[in-house]
């Protein structure tokens, strides 16, 4: 019934069909609708119970052969895989009882199975039970693997199995065959005699393949055409029995096979006695009285082969097929291999003398069938096909017909190009042209006409391809026929096509990941000066520095920079929204690793990978102590408990979901933060409260150092806090903040402070300019401009591309703008990343207006950016960027590639 309320659901309406409307639409469901379900104590199939028409359903959507059986006469109800199984019981099974379709036998064999699934509740695996289908007429030896899976109908008891099934029949056939192959061939070496008789009590071994067997032996005691026979062993035999006289005259006997042995040695080719034909039939009774083995039934085939031993006929093997089987190529090829390799055996017991006389044509004779034997009876994935010169097939096994799709009923190769691709029917033309002409082997991959579709719910058909490897084969020199050898290679071609495209693929996420990257290095700067401005910032100088005397430390600065510019960020960053907004920047000195203590508890260092220890500095000298210098930043922000402290300092890792949500970034700051604090012998740290604020601190391993004279150098006595300016430390003489600047980015690089003097005077002061510096990252923005400014330069700001567009229509530099109301500007330098438009884009907009004929000049543009590999510098330039200076920069790096463009500029102009 359908939900109170919901729509109504016809699958479960009682005395309805409709529910069959939901199974696919295929001639095999319309036989279950049409089988008369009414006849049986199913009753119809609008009578069916929900828990029935459920397990129906489940049926005919299983991919694999499966049945159900319901009821109490188990009634049949099956999908088109299990029909396959069933052979010729399909589709009398469809709708009838279990016993009543495969007849008492199997009822007998499989009843226990039924009994102890509903006893128990549980499923019974069958695991290659013997059962006999009547298949082609004939109660088949078959062998089965699967389940029996009860299920509780609505009654909430058992009231049907649920039945998976494979056959293996074929493997366990297989397998039987070849222990008896490699049990003749382990018989120790006897007398010809003795190992005959050993060859007789191995063919026992399997007597549901062998219920009879005769082994003759010819004797030659005068001519070559009065040949004796000798029955040397047999099995089911009867002794004295007319169908096996123990001796006889193979030119003039009549009495049992051995008109039919004549045949045999005349054409040098097996006989079957079938049957099928009636041959059997023709044999008035001959096999009567026989103690069959195995099944203990007469066979319905008999096959006598020739023993052929270099040339000559040695004997006679005889064998009743299984009676439980159906004879077929694969039955004959069994036991002409069983006759060769009673062939081999007899051999190796002859003298020594007829063994090199026989051996080379033994071997091969066995090499071939046992070859010819394994690749057709395992089902190797190799296609095999001899064709002659006048395009007959001499042979092919079965694997070449399933690979390439050809007719197994023509025996030439001249409707082959049919099952080819007809775009290579022109170029496997031309290989077997070059194979009759130059006489040498040649393998091609090749695609044939049917198509082929991959495992996968959304995988599409794909073209059928082999390899083809072609072997030309002589005899006496001359040219007797072609060999091939085919082998399946869909699967690998179609892989290699995933590939190519897995390579596009990854090419393209590369190119994805820098651009990543690219961003990263990018935000990784400062994130939070939208609010700087509001935001009170206070240096608090530790007594420790005074204590210990410390000006002067030796130290990178590039480095120290890096990680303060960081933490002071995400400082700026979570007390934005925050009703108090303060940071303090404590800093002292230890001669041991600090402990530093905050208003939010001590600074709890992360655990260091290894001892801290800085390799770049100096030994400590003679009597020298350790000197810490360290470095705490406290903010008031939303702070954090101590689960998503736990969480800080890994690399890609945040406090918690919420902070990439609320805050942005990724959480590699504080991953390179802690990495470059290690480097420098220190660790990084933090203490928090949730509401209250965060603390994160830092030290790093120094030694101190002299002021030099002609150098300077920034101190820590003289490290301040201008609130004008940002609050961000800022040595006091603008020299030094040309060691500063390079450190103002914070993307990745290996630049440091160079370890030479920085002279303090600059013999080459470049002309002024007024320059329009569009920096989203304020504090970049304010150091930058304050040092251009410095340097006699004009300075406008914008925060993005589009802030600089509206700068330059407001400027001398549109056509449409009098000089007397606008300003010139004389360079741009634009950032790479920025939000609204980012410098690539106002670089392109730029160049448009000039290209218009809307701009007085073409303005000189720069691009100062940590992007520098060389594809983004070519793709900086192509947006019409005149130069690229990578960050970190000196100010007099920047101010020479201004000058540089100058005159560049001068030039052109005066060549014009």
């Amino acid at each position: 019934m359908a939900p109170e309320g919901g729509p109504r659901n016809a699958f479960y309406d009682h005395g309805s069909r409709s529910w069959t409307d939901v199974l696919p639409r295929t001639g095999h469901v319309d036989l279950f609708r049409n089988a008369d379900y009414g006849a049986t104590d199913l009753g119809n199939i609008e009578d069916f119970g929900p828990a029935l028409r459920m397990y129906t359903t489940m049926i005919f959507t299983d991919s694999r052969g499966a049945g159900l059986y319901w009821g109490k006469g188990r009634i049949a109800i099956y999908n088109e895989g299990f029909a396959v199984m069933v052979d010729k019981l399909h589709p009398y099974l469809m709708g009838r009882a279990f016993e009543d379709a495969f007849g008492p036998q199997m009822w007998d064999s499989m009843r226990h199975v039924f009994n102890h699934a509903e006893s128990s509740g549980q499923t019974v695996d069958v695991d290659n039970i013997l059962l006999f289908p009547v298949r082609r007429g004939i109660p088949e030896e078959s062998y089965f693997v699967g389940q029996f899976i009860p299920l509780r109908g609505d009654s909430g008891e058992i009231e049907g199995f649920y039945n998976t099934v494979n056959e293996t029949t074929h493997t366990l056939l297989q397998d039987r065959r070849r222990r008896v192959l490699e049990d003749i061939t382990a018989l120790p070496s006897r007398s010809v005699e003795e190992t005959l008789a050993l060859t007789i009590e191995a063919l026992k071994e399997n007597p549901n393949d062998v219920p009879m067997a005769l082994l003759y032996s010819c004797v030659d005691p005068h001519s070559e055409t009065n040949l004796d026979l000798r029955l040397r062993g047999s099995i089911g035999i009867p002794d004295d029995h007319r169908c096996a006289p123990k001796i006889a005259k193979l030119d003039s006997d009549q009495g049992g096979l051995i008109p039919y042995f004549r045949q045999v040695r005349e054409s040098g080719k097996s006989v079957v006695l079938s049957e099928t034909d009636g041959s059997l039939q023709q044999m008035n009774g001959l096999f009567e009285g026989v103690s069959w083995c195995g099944f203990e039934e007469p066979s319905r085939d008999v096959v006598i082969v020739p023993l052929i031993s270099s040339g000559s006929l040695i004997g006679f093997y005889v064998q009743g097929h299984n009676p439980r089987r159906l004879f077929d190529d694969n039955s004959e090829l069994a036991i002409t291999s069983t006759a060769r390799q009673i062939e081999a055996k007899w051999m190796s017991t002859l003298t020594a003398e007829q063994a090199t006389k026989r051996e080379a044509a033994l071997e091969r004779r066995a090499t071939e069938s046992e070859n010819r034997f394994r690749q057709t009876a395992l089902h190797a994935p190799l296609g095999m096909v001899q064709v002659t010169m006048d395009e007959q097939i001499k042979f092919a096994n079965e694997q070449f017909y399933e690979i390439t799709g050809y007719d197994r009923t023509r025996s030439d190769v001249a409707h082959y190009w049919d099952c080819i691709h007809p775009d290579e029917v022109e170029r496997t033309q031309r290989v077997l042209l070059e194979i009759y002409t130059t006489g040498e082997r040649y393998t091609h991959e090749l695609r044939l006409r049917r198509t082929w579709k991959p495992s996968g719910e959304d995988a599409e058909e794909q073209p059928a391809w082999i390899l083809s490897t072609n072997i030309p084969v002589f005899e006496n020199a001359e040219f007797k026929l072609i060999m091939s050898y085919v082998l399946e290679i869909s699967e690998l071609k179609w892989a290699e096509s995933v590939q190519s495209r897995n390579a596009a693929a990854a090419l393209q996420a590369k190119k994805q990941q820098e651009e990543f990257i690219d961003v990263t290095s990018h935000e990784m700067r400062y994130s939070g000066e939208v609010a700087m401005n509001s935001t009170s910032i206070e240096p608090i100088r530790d007594p420790s520095i005074d204590d210990l005397n410390v000006d002067y430390v030796l130290l990178d600065t590039s480095r120290l920079a890096q990680v303060l510019i960081n933490l002071l960020s995400n400082a700026i960053k979570f007390t934005a929204q925050r009703p108090v907004r303060k940071i303090t920047v404590g800093y002292g000195a230890s001669h041991w690793p600090p402990r530093v203590t905050t208003s939010l508890g001590d600074i709890d260092w992360a655990k260091s990978n290894g001892p801290p220890h800085s390799t770049a500095l100096p030994p400590l000298a003679k009597g020298e102590e350790q000197l810490y210098i360290w470095f705490c930043v406290q903010d008031t922000g939303a702070g954090m408990t101590a689960e998503e402290m736990k969480r800080l300092f890994k690399r890609f890792s945040q406090a918690s979901s919420r902070t990439h949500i609320d805050y942005g970034g990724c959480g590699i700051g504080l991953y390179i933060c802690r990495q470059l604090a290690e480097k420098q012998g220190g660790q990084v740290g933090v203490a928090s409260r949730k509401g209250e604020g965060s603390a994160f601190g830092f030290y790093i391993e120094t030694r101190r150092a002299e002021a030099t004279d002609g150098v300077l150098t920034p101190s820590i006595a003289r490290l301040s806090m201008d609130h004008g300016d940002l609050g961000l430390p800022v040595p006091s003489d603008v020299s030094e903040m040309a060691v500063f600047s390079e450190v103002v980015d914070e993307g990745v690089s290996s630049k440091t402070v160079p370890a030479s003097p920085i002279s303090a005077k600059n013999d080459h002061t470049p002309a002024p300019q007024h320059v329009l510096l569009c920096e989203d990252n304020i504090v970049n923005q304010r150091i930058l401009a304050k040092q251009l400014r410095s340097k006699g330069c004009t300075v406008t700001v914008a925060n993005h591309g589009q802030e600089a567009l509206e700068v330059l229509e407001k400027s001398d530099w549109r056509c449409d703008k009098p000089a007397a109301e606008t300003s010139s500007i004389d360079v741009v330098l634009l950032d790479w990343e920025m939000p609204i438009m980012n410098g690539l884009q106002c670089c392109q907009k730029i160049r448009e207006i000039e290209t218009s004929g809307e701009a007085s000049r073409r303005l000189p543009v720069i691009a100062i950016t940590a992007n520098v590999r060389q594809a983004q510098i070519e793709e900086a330039m192509a947006a019409g960027m005149d130069t690229v200076v990578p960050k970190p920069f000196t100010v007099t790096e920047l101010l020479d590639s201004i000058e540089n463009l100058a005159n560049r500029r001068a030039s052109t102009d005066r060549a014009i």
